[in-house]
């Protein structure tokens, strides 16, 4: 599964992970941005992390986009995202981490 890392920052705006380079998830990418996003992906092949990331849906406006079509934004806030009863976080040595939040059932 192909993940694309995306941050928020400033409460609404969205970022490609690392650069300065603005994302709206409403409008299909042109192939510049989406070449830029796809740089910002990480391949996850855990079972479980796939089964976590199932969840979540990509939007409409990426089955447009060759580049993208196929892949999952992943809105991280403070180089995380909580959904459910689970937390993916992103650590630049071990890439993509995630585990269940306090609380949450198996």
């Amino acid at each position: 599964m192909s993940v694309v890392c995306i941050e928020e920052r400033a409460g609404q705006q969205l970022f490609a992970f690392g650069t300065q380079v603005p994302v709206d998830l409403t409008t299909t990418p042109e192939p510049p941005l989406a070449k830029v996003l796809v740089a910002s992906s990480v391949q996850v092949s855990s079972p479980g992390l796939v089964r976590v990331l199932r969840q979540l849906q990509s939007p409409e406006s990426w089955e447009d986009s060759p580049f993208l079509r196929r892949s999952l934004p992943l809105v991280l806030v403070g180089g995380a995202c909580r959904f459910d009863e689970h937390i993916v976080q992103y650590d630049s040595e071990l890439g993509l981490t995630w585990s269940k939040t306090p609380g949450g059932a198996e």
